[in-house]
C-alpha cells in the first residue's frame, strides 16, 4: 500500500483505486489460500503484561504504538475484518 510521505495519505491511481500490491498478485499465484488475522497479531506473544487495543486502520494501531506504547495495538484492517474467528 502505497502512501503520500508529506500527507500520509493512501496515494491512488486516476481511477480512485488504492495501489496496493502483494507477492502473489504480483507471481499471479492462483492456488495460493490467503488466510488473515488481525494486524499485530504476533506482538501479543511478546508479553502478557500490555492491554490489547484494537482498532480499524494498520496506520492508527502504528502511530498509537508509539503515542501509548503501554498497549499491544492491533487492527482490524477494515470495518468487515473484524470479525469472531479473528478474535478467537
Amino acid at each position: 500500500m502505497s502512501y503520500n510521505s508529506e500527507t500520509g495519505k493512501r496515494v491512488k491511481d486516476q481511477n480512485g483505486k488504492g495501489l496496493i500490491n502483494s507477492v502473489r498478485s504480483i507471481l499471479k499465484l492462483k492456488s495460493f489460500n490467503l488466510n488473515q488475522c488481525l494486524f499485530g497479531l504476533h506482538l501479543i506473544n511478546e508479553t502478557n503484561q500490555k492491554t490489547i487495543a484494537l482498532v480499524e486502520s494498520e496506520k492508527t494501531a502504528i502511530i498509537m504504538s508509539i503515542f501509548k506504547p503501554q498497549y499491544t495495538w492491533l487492527a482490524t484492517g477494515s470495518k468487515s475484518g473484524f470479525k469472531y474467528e479473528f478474535l478467537k
